[in-house]
């Protein structure tokens, strides 16, 4: 089968590999220009005619990670089909009609954005007005994607809402410290400064220093679950948290499963894509079982100094839908609870209006945490920050 590459001598190997690209890059799959160059130089070495041939070429210079394999093969299908049609099915970016967001049946997952183009529809022009009806209908919606579970996008839209959380910020709220701070009001004199402004003017002060008491922010313990049926939110809201807690100077960072791994250094690399690739590196027991119980031991054991003087806030992200020993589960979160200020249980789960914690995990869990919150799709991240600032203050 053959591609729409190009070659090298009209040019159009370039311009195609290079918008091929730029497509990549907007749906959050990194390409640099040196990947670009590897590229052309991988396809040099085979046939470009053969389709399957260019797809492997390109895949191993430009794939780096797991969770990209299924958007370059979708963007690659599409893109070297027809070059223009990446512009309409990246036009979810921008809002159109505001219509009722659809829900979508779980098992719609597994359907591919791109699959809704397929090789019939995009032959002849009467068939490509149909395509870019189908793309605003199912695809352009704005609305929806706010308010879609993580749970039911397709990859394409997983990616462009990933992007979108980077962006959402997070309002800290800061408690007074017992520290002060020299001051021009406040109901305290600095008598410190005072005498030693005093000290260098032959014991006369011309200036009457005040203090008040510092604003510090909580330490933060973030808890993310990476079990299977948490598996599409643990990445997305990593993401988010990582881009919403750089100025944050307090914050620890743990993964579990059936084990606990401790994240926080990998947590420290600015760029969110590399800290992703650093935490995929560092988890061996994604989207396995979930042990909270045995993990929260282990926390409590090896990390008790974490836990700053009962003010740590912790961010539990968790369905809760445990395997291990309820009664480990209790006892630990019982110790997690004495030495913290405060647990905010972040739940997919509670998405459902008639959710109840009836099962023994979730009914332990909601027994010791200080407030329950829905974490599913793109407006509860936004409205996390204004329960954060009500709980907190």
């Amino acid at each position: 089968m053959q591609t729409q590459l190009g070659d090298s001598r009209s040019g159009k190997l370039n311009e195609n590999l290079l918008g091929f690209g730029r497509a990549l890059r907007r749906v959050g799959i990194p390409v640099d220009s040196l990947k670009i160059s590897l590229s052309l130089q991988a396809l040099q070495l085979i046939d470009i005619k053969e389709r399957e041939d260019c797809r492997a070429a390109l895949f191993s210079v430009i794939v780096g990670r797991y969770q990209d394999r299924q958007v370059f093969n979708d963007l690659f299908d599409l893109y070297f089909k027809d070059p223009n049609l990446e512009n309409k099915l990246l036009g979810l970016m921008l809002p159109r009609n505001q219509e009722k967001p659809t829900h979508r049946k779980k098992n719609d997952r597994a359907r591919e954005s791109l699959q809704l183009f397929n090789t019939e529809q995009l032959n002849g022009p009467k068939n490509a007005q149909k395509i870019e009806l189908d793309a605003s209908m199912t695809l352009s919606d704005s609305d929806r994607l706010k308010n879609a579970d993580f749970n039911t996008l397709s990859h394409i839209e997983y990616q462009l809402v990933e992007n979108l959380a980077r962006q959402i910020p997070i309002y800290f709220p800061k408690i007074l410290s017992r520290r002060y701070q020299v001051s021009n009001v406040g109901s305290k004199l600095a008598f410190q400064k005072i005498l030693q402004q005093a000290s260098r003017l032959d014991g006369d002060p011309i200036q009457i220093f005040r203090q008040l008491r510092k604003k510090t922010s909580l330490p933060l313990l973030i808890l993310v679950d990476i079990s299977g049926s948490m598996e599409r939110y643990a990445r997305l809201l990593l993401s988010f948290l990582h881009a919403s807690t750089k100025t944050h100077p307090q914050t620890e960072v743990f993964s579990f499963g059936t084990s606990l791994t401790h994240l926080s250094s990998s947590f420290k690399v600015r760029d969110t894509d590399k800290m992703l690739i650093a935490i995929n590196q560092d988890i061996h027991d994604f989207a396995g079982g979930t042990k909270l119980g045995t993990c929260l031991k282990k926390l409590n054991k090896e990390y008790q100094h974490l836990c700053v003087g009962k003010r740590t806030v912790v961010l539990l992200i968790t369905d809760a839908l445990d395997t291990g020993p309820i009664d480990v589960l209790q006892t630990e979160l019982q110790k997690l609870k004495s030495s913290t200020r405060s647990i905010l249980w972040l739940n997919p789960l509670m998405r459902y209006e008639a959710f109840e914690p009836i099962a023994s995990g979730p009914t332990t869990v909601s027994k010791v945490c200080s407030k329950m919150l829905a974490i599913h799709n793109l407006t509860s991240l936004e409205q996390l920050s204004e329960h954060l600032k009500t709980l907190l203050n």
